[in-house]
């Protein structure tokens, strides 16, 4: 998506991110957003592969990612960001962001938000709290993230990483809010914590 336009995903299939058998995409495997916006409403963004970053969608400064239900499964980045590498804008009020892998010593196995911003929260209106499981990366298993965001009333569960296996925050003037999050594992390399109502099983370093 490169100009001005906005493509929303409401039903159906995104996979694979081939072009004739060859994984060639360098960023953004499944869809890549220069301008405009890319809305997740229901069905599937799954198999992304990016030789750089974003498996399955990248974010460019000007773009936006909204996620309101379906899911975004399944990226694999040799870079950062398995499933999105973004430095413009996500806002994920519904729907499932899963399984997103990237190499050895790279970042944010589903989401790496380098920069922009990044609000994750529960719509009441939307069937099912925002999730974000199973990623696997060296750092931020699920979630890294590099700016000032909010993390609410989500599931971010089942990552796999050395450190912050399901959510790692590193910003140093930044503040990374967090409430209504259920027994999850939170990171804080550098910045600061405004913290409301987190699980007593949640696990903060």
């Amino acid at each position: 998506i490169k100009g001005i336009g906005n493509l929303t995903v409401d039903g159906g299939t995104i996979s694979g991110g081939l072009d004739n058998g060859v994984k060639n995409a360098t960023n953004g495997g499944n869809v890549y957003v220069e301008k405009g916006s890319l809305n997740l409403v229901s069905g599937t963004i799954s198999g992304g592969y990016a030789s750089n970053a974003g498996g399955s969608v990248r974010v460019q400064g000007e773009g936006v990612l909204n996620i309101s239900g379906g899911t975004l499964t399944g990226g694999y980045a040799k870079g950062n960001g398995g499933n999105v590498y973004s430095i413009g804008t996500i806002a994920i009020t519904g729907g499932t962001v899963s399984d997103g892998a990237v190499a050895s010593e790279k970042i944010g196995g589903n989401i790496y938000a380098s920069g922009g911003s990044l609000s994750i929260s529960d719509d009441p209106a939307l069937e099912g709290q925002p999730a974000i499981t199973g990623g696997t990366a060296t750092t931020g298993g699920n979630l890294a993230i590099k700016v000032n965001a909010t993390v609410a009333d989500c599931i971010i569960s089942g990552g796999t990483a050395t450190t912050g296996a399901n959510v790692y925050f590193e910003k140093a003037d930044g503040v990374l809010t967090l409430s209504g999050l259920m027994e999850t594992t939170v990171y804080v390399k550098s910045g600061s914590l405004d913290i409301t109502g987190l699980d007593p099983e949640s696990d903060v370093k």
